[in-house]
């Protein structure tokens, strides 16, 4: 009865809080004891050690990147240039060499509009000197300041065309968020997994080396009953063949938990293979009833995949968006006013702007369409398909998560009934042996059937193990879908 009881202590199923921040690598996992390791603890070591978590961590970095750059479209661009000239020839006026040189100097500010027009201030500084000399200045200097306005009217106009950029990566930040929580989730669900098959073999091992506990025993009681004539040879025989498939059944548990062992050292500590301490600490149970609609309602508002296919259909719509306004013809407004200065001295001549009489401005408008505009219409086409493919590709998600929760849900509940009726069987099987022992005991029966109650009580057994490790990998699944597996696990993604 001692494994019987060790195997009824065994957690059925639940979860229970645990720890793991994989964008602040922060861990707040359950104390436990030296020697023993917790689930929280793992979980929260694959999260801060998963390539895969590592590369969706850079993949959102680049997305937080990409929103900077759409921003950086509506910075402010500074320009200056400067440009130094020499001509040299026949002048028309005196009829002899003739040479002139000049330093132009400018410098702007560009200012782009969310209307998706431009803005520009500008000023300039120019001196020129000429041989032989013109005018009563020598050199002379010129300067002019200006503001420029240019915007379309039609095609590439208003915040829509103007935005559609930031507006795309604002969404690509969110579906990177999505998709990392995807591997996140799924990160969790492969730790638990491994997690599980670990108690599943190391309590499979304690099956196999307690049956081979009772098979030593029946042998030593078998030479003992041949002794003194109660018992033959070949029941001898049977015992030491029981003994030695017992052994042999041992030796593939023991190479069962070594490597679903490595398995689970491989998710929490790459690159490093040292061995597991002797106690794995499972949550505490979790036997609530399950509601199919309210997970269901929960999967969809927190499914990362149902979230990252509704933003790509949010992204065509905004392609869509853009190419329903660049269709119209190219029509794009011009307008400028500036002052400008003459005088012997750069000082004076940038003084003299503000009080100068010349002046200038202008403005202008032009007209382009292409001939039938087939690229536009056909570039409108396809962002339309696009959108509704898009939509339709998470109309499938959403149906397909329905089904993999409505699947969950019954795998749960088909996965708690195995667990009350493998127990039932192992209570049986454990009274059977025990009776059938007693009779061969008592005399009454051989030892072909004392082995067959053995083998068939460790079935059970076996398949008592079984069917809570399933109800356990059944409960995982079901979180992973609805992503209480966050929750429980405290898991942050910023």
């Amino acid at each position: 009865m001692r494994l019987f009881r060790i195997l009824s202590a065994f957690v059925v199923t639940g979860f229970a809080a645990a720890s793991a921040a994989p964008e602040s690598a922060e861990a707040h996992a359950t104390a436990v004891a030296p020697g023993e390791l917790s689930l929280e603890r793992a979980i929260a070591q694959a999260l801060e050690k998963n390539y895969e978590l590592k590369i969706s961590r850079a993949t959102r970095a680049n997305a937080d990147d990409t929103l900077e750059v759409a921003k950086s479209e509506f910075d402010p661009t500074f320009s200056v240039s400067a440009t130094r000239s020499y001509t040299n020839g026949q002048s028309q006026f005196t009829g002899g060499t003739a040479s002139s040189s000049s330093l132009d100097t400018r410098a702007s500010v560009s200012q782009r509009a969310a209307t998706g027009g431009t803005v520009t201030v500008g000023g300039a500084l120019d001196r020129t000197r000429q041989r032989p000399v013109l005018s009563s200045f020598d050199p002379y200097f010129d300067s002019d300041v200006s503001l420029t306005v240019s915007q379309p009217l039609l095609k590439n106009a208003g915040s829509t065309v103007a935005r559609a950029s930031i507006e795309r990566a604002r969404i690509g930040v969110s579906r990177a968020v999505a998709d990392l929580t995807s591997s996140v989730l799924s990160t969790v669900r492969t730790v638990e997994n491994a997690f599980f098959n670990v108690a599943f073999s190391r309590e499979q091992r304690q099956v196999r080396a307690f049956s081979l506990e009772v098979a030593e025993r029946l042998l030593e009681e078998a030479r003992t009953r041949r002794q003194t004539g109660v018992a033959t040879d070949i029941d001898v025989l049977q015992a030491e063949v029981l003994v030695a498939n017992a052994r042999r059944a041992l030796l593939s548990a023991d190479q069962q938990v070594k490597d679903t062992e490595d398995a689970l050292v491989a998710l929490i500590t790459p690159h490093e293979f040292g061995t597991l301490p002797e106690t794995l600490t499972l949550p505490p149970a979790d036997d609530s009833a399950i509601d199919f609609q309210s997970t269901l309602s929960r999967a969809r508002a927190q499914s990362p995949e149902v979230t990252a296919a509704t933003l790509a259909a949010q992204q065509f719509r905004i392609d869509e968006r853009v190419a329903r306004r660049n269709r119209l013809p190219e029509l794009d407004l011009l307008g400028g006013v500036g002052y400008s200065a003459r005088d012997r001295s750069a000082g004076s001549a940038v003084d003299g702007l503000w009080g100068s009489d010349l002046y200038n401005w202008q403005v202008g408008a032009t007209l382009t369409i292409p001939w039938g505009q087939r690229a536009d219409r056909a570039r409108l086409r396809t962002a339309r398909n696009n959108a509704l493919s898009a939509e339709l590709r998470a109309q499938v998600v959403d149906q397909d998560l329905a089904v993999n929760v409505r699947s969950a849900v019954r795998a749960v509940e088909t996965a708690r009934e195995a667990l009350r009726i493998t127990a039932l069987a192992t209570e049986l099987s454990q009274r059977q042996f025990e009776l059938e022992k007693a009779r061969y005991d008592a005399g009454v029966s051989t030892f072909r059937r004392v082995q067959e109650s053995r083998e068939d009580l460790d079935a059970a057994r076996i398949n008592e193990l079984q069917a809570k490790i399933d109800l356990r990998n059944a409960l995982a699944e079901l979180a992973r879908l609805d992503g209480t597996a966050l929750t429980r696990y405290r898991i942050k993604i910023d």
